[in-house]
Formats: structure tokens, C-alpha cells, sequence
């Protein structure tokens, strides 16, 4: 007898392949999403990093030594400064919806993440002290 077509079995193997390289293939791209988004963050957080260098630099603007509290080390002189802050002094400038700072990770504005600059050997630096956003609770 001339048989044409698949048996069950075979049709259901190929179903179970085509499944697991569903599951590898979604993971992976989960996986690269992710990491893009990371990678995201960390590009908007030195763009606010370079932004309050700059203000800081540009506008004479004092460092004071209650505002060091936030950040570890040993710094005398400290200028703390809110996302919000540098979007409203134009220092930074935001391609995300409504002109806002937004997390790529978490999706929350980042309006009120800080960063604090500080001056070591002459030279000013910043660290982003604070991340809301990143439902980090600060002090």
C-alpha cells in the first residue's frame, strides 16, 4: 500500500522542535533587549554626568560641603543637582517624550535622580548619587 502524508508522530516531533527553537529564539532576544536598555541608561547617565560637569564648570557655581553627604569618599566641596534641574537650565537636553528624562529600564522619569559634582585635585567630577527611577531610596 502507497502511503502519502505524515504520521501523528512525526507531525507532533516537528511541532516540539519548532516550540524549543521558539523558546531559544524569544530568550535571546529578551536577553539583547535587555542589555540594549542597560546600555541605554548608562549613556543617559553620563550625558547627565557631562551635563552637570558643565554647569557646574560654566556657571560658576559654588560647591558646598553639605551636599558631599551624598556621595562616598572624602570630598569637602559638593554641588548636588536633580535631573529636573539641569532639563530647566537647558544644560540638558532630552530626545524622550513631553522633553522628559525617562529610565529605558525601569520606564519611570528621571526627573528627580541626582547627581553630585565634586572637585578632587583641582579637577571637577560627578557621580549619579541617586536613582528614584531605579527605585533606589535615597537619603
Amino acid at each position: 500500500m502507497n502511503k502519502k502524508g505524515f504520521t501523528l508522530t512525526e507531525l507532533l516531533a516537528v511541532i516540539v522542535i519548532l516550540g524549543l527553537i521558539t523558546i531559544i529564539a524569544t530568550t535571546s532576544i529578551s536577553g539583547a533587549l535587555n542589555n540594549a536598555k542597560e546600555n541605554m541608561l548608562e549613556d543617559k547617565k553620563n550625558n547627565i554626568i557631562t551635563a552637570a560637569v558643565n554647569y557646574v564648570q560654566n556657571n560658576n557655581v559654588s560647591l558646598n560641603s553639605e551636599d558631599c553627604a551624598n556621595i562616598e569618599g572624602s570630598y569637602d566641596r559638593c554641588k548636588t543637582l536633580t535631573v529636573q534641574e539641569l532639563l530647566d537650565k537647558q544644560e540638558l537636553e532630552s530626545k524622550d517624550r513631553d522633553n522628559k528624562f525617562y529610565n529605558d529600564v525601569t520606564g519611570k522619569d528621571m526627573a528627580l535622580d541626582e547627581v553630585t559634582v565634586y572637585r578632587m585635585n583641582n579637577r571637577l567630577y560627578a557621580k549619579v548619587t541617586c536613582m528614584p527611577s531605579n527605585d533606589e531610596v535615597c537619603n
